[in-house]
């Protein structure tokens, strides 16, 4: 504590305050106040006093630098207020000191390891990125090839041959995926999908190849819904399927002979009013987990086997992602397992209950019309030539003609030229990329005409803000490398029934979307 006169001149100090600046109590009673205030708080110091010795504030309070007799800077928090005579006046300024700077410098490193970590993040995010595009850019081409000769009627071992490259290829893409959910994850930044679906329908989808799985090791595989489980709902069924596939898939691999059973039925605990809650059990006959690995299997990159025949291989992130993503739907993870006879994997899932929906009679998806996928004039925009021959294959395959280009200023001086009923886009072009170029389309600049005609992004940039982000440039829809051929049909057909619905011809379209601002 320091009390100094209306002047600024020091009248007394206490040891503390001694201790603080590093002057004696002699030398303090010599200075001037403000002698101890860095330069770069004296103005703001100077007026508060005079607010002070004025009344037009009752106290001062600040945090500052301060210069230490040595030559040394540290941190203060000064509060300052007036001693007033018996008629109200103030007659001396009472300064109240608290050394700062301990806390000041921690605040400092935690800022700075704050921002170091989210630069790293930042960097791991774009890293990822980057590697899942150049990654995914040649397993286009080795995928694509590898359908498009399955297609061509070889059997025999070369087409046993075709089927393990395939298999292979889509164990590496699941590798890429799931590195890239956990990043999602770690980062605060994924987030679910919130979609009607039928329960019983998407389990049967979700279920179907891995029933093939089961049935060519010979193992008895069963799903049982209970009776009385709602099938209308409101979630992500994508990220459900995840955490069943992978608990389901893991029973397979780990379980050589036996069953394989997942039950589904109502979780008795309480759920939120208009919402269910379900309890999902994964039973098989397999291996087992040790009793000293219960309490880490969910843990990334732990694996229930990691060496020896039984090991099952993978990136031992599945049941991490899974336990990540049963959290996001308000529902809890875990495991029961004794060595040599089994283990129960089960989780428990809340789910929006779908509105005026329950009891209807779910509709089957229409099958795939071949007289209206077929016709389509496209225009494709892919610079890489592996990847470009097998678009161009596929589609002429069903029934399509295909202009391609090779840049995004390409594509719209064959706009220009021709009409196409929709042009196929790769994002990441030479020259101008695809993103720009759907922008130019959407002003206009390829025609008037063509400003509406439909456009898919067709490329390896597959997170779930890459689809946001091409959306919001003026994109129709999203296709990612390796193509999905079930995808690609389904929006080839709803392109086709949309032209057969309004009866135009080519180079009609509907008004052009605009990219958000």
């Amino acid at each position: 504590m320091v009390q100094v006169d209306l002047e600024g001149s020091v009248i007394a100090a206490n040891w503390k305050y001694c201790s603080i600046t590093g002057y004696s109590i002699e030398e303090i009673e010599q200075q001037q106040f403000l002698n101890f205030t860095h330069p770069s708080y004296m103005n703001i110091q100077i007026e508060q006093t005079e607010k002070l010795i004025d009344g037009s504030t009752r106290t001062f309070d600040s945090e500052q630098q301060y210069c230490r007799k040595d030559g040394t800077e540290i941190w203060v928090r000064l509060t300052v207020c007036p001693a007033r005579d018996e008629g109200g006046r103030p007659k001396t300024l009472i300064a109240f000191v608290e050394d700062i700077t301990d806390r000041i410098e921690s605040e400092k490193r935690l800022r700075q390891a704050k921002e170091e970590a989210e630069q790293a993040n930042r960097a791991k995010s774009e890293f990822l990125a980057n590697m899942s595009h150049e990654i995914r850019t040649p397993m286009n081409g080795v995928m694509g090839m590898t359908d498009l000769l399955l297609m061509s009627g070889l059997s025999g071992p070369a087409r046993e041959y075709l089927q393990l490259i395939k298999q292979s290829g889509t164990s590496l893409l699941q590798i890429i995926n799931d590195i890239l959910d956990l990043s999602k994850i770690e980062s605060g930044k994924f987030v679910l999908d919130c979609q009607a679906f039928s329960l019983r329908d998407s389990l049967e989808t979700i279920l179907h190849p891995l029933r093939l799985g089961a049935r060519d090791k010979g193992l008895d595989f069963r799903h049982v819904i209970a009776a009385d489980a709602p099938d209308r709902l409101l979630g992500d069924k994508g990220r459900l399927g995840q955490v069943l596939t992978n608990l389901v898939g893991n029973a397979i691999k780990f379980t050589e002979k036996g069953m394989v059973r997942l039950s589904v039925e109502p979780d008795p605990e309480a759920a939120l009013p208009q919402t269910v809650r379900f309890l999902f059990r994964v039973q098989d006959d397999g291996i087992g987990i040790p009793a000293e690995r219960l309490t880490d299997i969910f843990e990334p990159f732990s694996q229930v086997i990691k060496s020896g025949p039984a090991a099952g291989g993978g990136t031992g992130l599945g049941l991490s992602i899974s336990k990540c993503l049963v959290g996001m739907m308000a529902g809890r993870i875990w495991v029961e397992s004794t060595v040599g006879k089994g283990s129960i994997f089960s989780f428990s899932a809340q789910f929006a209950l779908d509105p005026g929906k329950e009891g209807c009679c779910p509709v089957a998806q229409r099958p795939l019309d071949p007289a209206i996928r077929s016709g389509l004039a496209i225009l494709l925009a892919e610079d890489e030539p592996i990847n470009r021959r097998v678009a161009v294959e596929l589609l002429l395959l069903r029934g399509h003609t295909v202009e391609t280009a090779q840049s995004g200023g390409e594509v719209l001086a064959k706009l220009r030229q021709a009409p196409f009923d929709l042009v196929l886009m790769d994002v990441r072009m030479p020259d101008m990329d695809g993103m720009e170029a759907v922008r130019a389309i959407r002003r206009g600049e390829a025609g008037a005409d063509t400003a509406g005609i439909p456009v898919v992004a067709l490329t390896a940039y597959a997170l779930k803000n890459d689809r946001e982000r091409f959306l919001a440039a003026g994109m129709d829809d999203y296709l990612a490398k390796p193509l999905d051929l079930d995808g690609l049909d389904r929006i080839l057909e709803r392109i086709a029934a949309a032209g057969e619905r309004k009866g135009r011809g080519k180079g009609d379209y509907p008004a052009a979307k605009k990219p958000a601002s």
